[in-house]
């Protein structure tokens, strides 16, 4: 129901994520295949960055990835094809070169097919004070190797962790940024999260949230529960930015530009807080919806309560009809105060249990397909 930013984010909202954490620090003890391939100085404010490529550990197992070809911009080619994880090509009029290193690969199957894949984490550099950061999706497809586009993250950033959905492949990436009024030589100030979508023909960015690290050190949203409001100091109404401030956490919303089901209607996600989905019209939150996990109303009704057990919760309020889709029923909770006469909560269910609900105004809540 979740439609097409559901279908994008698959389980990263709903479902199990593996983390994978990734250590750049030049002192890290790294296993195959996490090796640091750059290491940098600390920059004071008049330093520029020494740069040292040092060998890369390669995992047998995702061997091809480490000596695919990359797209990078700056290339004469347009492609930099790497040796054991490193490529080099000198550049024109210069002493320096144009240097691709692989930080972290990850195992991953992307497409489905039960073929490795990888998602690959790379340093490109040109003697210059800058280290770009890049993902990249390569599949080892019996065609050949194809490495996708890069979706870049930013320089000097520093990466916390990287998640692969083991069932639909979405990646997303955590990791530490400057803001634009805060120097290289300053601490990130920013935690950025960027959810990507690595498919075949390309790769690209289908959500983000950012949030300042202070404000991200002191989460408010750690035992929320679900209102006719919305979710804890999440309320209906509010921006992606002003849900961020008010949660603690990065509430990561379509990227611009990212085509929607419907026009103005996308979904976004609160990062940590799995099973829980936003539907923004226009920008603002319309609906809480919660689709697996255990987070409950304020009267403790989830995911896998039973039919009677809502209608006791909410006794007289609650109306039922059939399912359109499922031999199940949709309760649906009409609240009797009058501030809250457009607002519902509907509970989805298999005729036994609650396999799903949401929270919010009208006509959105009612939505049973959600941004179609």
């Amino acid at each position: 129901m979740w439609l097409l930013f559901a279908t994008i984010l698959g389980a990263i909202v709903g479902g199990a994520v593996v983390y994978f954490s990734v250590d750049t620090s030049p002192e890290s003890d790294t296993s195959a295949g996490d090796a640091p391939a750059v290491t940098t100085t600390t920059l004071a404010p008049d330093e520029t960055t020494t740069t040292t490529v040092a060998p890369v550990t390669v995992d047998s197992t995702l061997d091809f990835a480490y000596q695919a070809s990359y797209p990078v911009e700056g290339s004469s080619t347009g492609l930099i094809t790497l040796t054991d994880g490193v490529g080099q090509e000198a550049l024109p009029d210069s002493d320096s070169s144009l240097t691709v290193t692989i930080l972290q690969t990850i195992p991953a199957d992307l497409d489905g097919d039960e073929i490795a894949e990888a998602v690959v984490l790379l340093s490109v550099t040109t003697g210059d004070t800058g280290i770009f950061h890049f993902v990249h999706g390569v599949f080892n497809d019996p065609d050949g190797i194809l490495a996708t586009n890069g979706v870049p993250l930013g320089d000097r950033i520093a990466i916390d962790d990287v998640a692969v959905d083991p069932v639909s492949g979405s990646v997303t990436v955590r990791y530490q940024h400057r803001s634009d009024q805060v120097a290289f030589s300053e601490p990130h100030d920013l935690l950025v999260v960027s959810d990507l979508q690595i498919l075949t023909f390309g790769a690209s960015e289908v959500g983000r949230g950012v949030i300042a690290l202070a404000d991200a050190n002191d989460p408010q949203l750690t035992a929320a529960t679900i209102t006719t409001g919305g979710l804890g100091p999440i309320r209906i109404g509010m921006t992606v930015e002003e849900a961020t401030e008010a949660s603690g956490l990065a509430v990561v919303g379509p990227t611009e530009g990212v085509v929607e089901a419907s026009p103005g209607c996308g979904f976004a996600r609160v990062d940590g807080f799995d099973g829980v989905g936003l539907m923004l019209i226009d920008g603002v939150i319309a609906r809480v919806d919660v689709d697996s996990g255990p987070t409950a109303t304020a009267s403790g009704a989830m995911i896998g309560s039973t039919e009677e057990e809502i209608k006791t919760l909410f006794p007289g309020v609650i109306t039922v009809s059939p399912h359109q889709y499922v031999d199940g029923n949709y309760l649906t909770l009409t609240p009797t105060a009058e501030n809250l006469v457009d607002f519902r909560v509907v509970f989805e269910t298999d005729g036994e249990l609650v396999t799903s609900y949401r929270a919010g105004r009208t006509p959105e809540v009612e939505w049973i397909e959600g941004c179609a």
